[in-house]
């Protein structure tokens, strides 16, 4: 039953410049945000509080935009293409709008690569303590078969309310939390 797959959420981690630590290649890049945020008038601070590409994913999943989740969520896979959290919610995303193939294909990369990733906390008490791969297994289940039509086209937005109260859980809203 498509609509009812688990997505997950990322925190962001605080904020850092590590020029420091990582040489003169970071501290380039870190004048490069300072003079971007000074162009337009914002500070070197708030260009590393800024949302992003995951952040902005994760909002339009939660707010039922979910062409724009995709959007989002593709462009930061292109930063971190590996990050089985970006692929769950993106599939979701695509499952959404019945783009089953899309979604299947990114249910598999999440089978085969995230065993052993388990996220700290989950808004279906059902999903507590499973991997990832289980997660996007049982979501890849209630999908059509492959290549066949659904039989009432998906919506493309709105978010339909969940059981997992009181954890404010909809289909659009992120299941669960990465560890730390």
């Amino acid at each position: 039953m498509p609509g009812r797959e688990a997505a997950v959420i990322r925190r962001r981690g605080p904020p850092l410049c590590l020029a420091a630590l990582l040489g003169a290649t970071a501290l380039a890049a870190c004048r490069t945000v300072d003079a971007t945020a000074d162009a337009v008038g914002n500070t070197a601070e708030h260009a590393f509080d800024m949302p992003s590409e995951a952040d902005k994913g994760y909002q339009a999943l939660a707010s039922g935009n979910n062409p724009a989740a995709i959007k989002w969520f593709s462009l930061a896979l292109k930063d971190d293409p590996n990050n089985a959290y970006l692929k769950l919610d993106l599939a979701a995303a695509e499952t959404r709008l019945g783009r089953f193939d899309e979604a299947r294909a990114l249910y598999q990369q999440v089978i085969d690569t995230a065993k052993d990733v388990v996220p700290e906390k989950v808004a279906d008490p059902k999903l507590q303590g499973k991997s990832l791969a289980e997660i996007a297994a049982a979501d890849v289940a209630k999908l059509p078969p492959a290549g066949s039509t659904p039989a009432v086209p998906p919506t493309p937005a709105g978010p339909t309310p969940s059981a997992a109260a009181p954890v404010a859980s909809t289909p659009a809203t992120p299941a669960s939390t990465p560890p730390k």
